[in-house]
């Protein structure tokens, strides 16, 4: 009987340890995580990139080239307009419609 309560008591001590343990790793990502966001470089507005800073020798993506569709450089080359027809001026030059 002395034994089963003795193991039943070292169980209980080691569960209490692991869980101990659990917590100290858990504050210490804690710590890790707020320490990177004091890292994170602060733009003009006071605001936290939302982008982590480029490693050492990384180039950022150009941004004549985004990734989505927002901002970016605009076409060089505008779209032909459809003619819906020709008409000659009163100066006699042609003209579209």
């Amino acid at each position: 009987m002395e034994e089963l309560e003795e193991e039943e008591e070292e169980e209980e001590e080691e569960e209490e340890e692991e869980e101990e343990e659990e917590e100290e790793e858990e504050e210490e990502e804690e710590e890790e995580e707020e320490e990177e966001e004091e890292r994170r470089p602060v733009g003009r507005k006071g605001h936290r990139s939302r982008t982590p800073a480029t490693p050492k020798g990384a180039l950022p993506p150009c941004p004549c080239h985004p990734a989505g569709k927002r901002g970016g450089r605009q076409r060089l080359e505008e779209k032909p307009k459809e003619v819906t027809g020709r008409v000659e001026g009163s100066d006699g030059k042609w003209g579209r419609m």
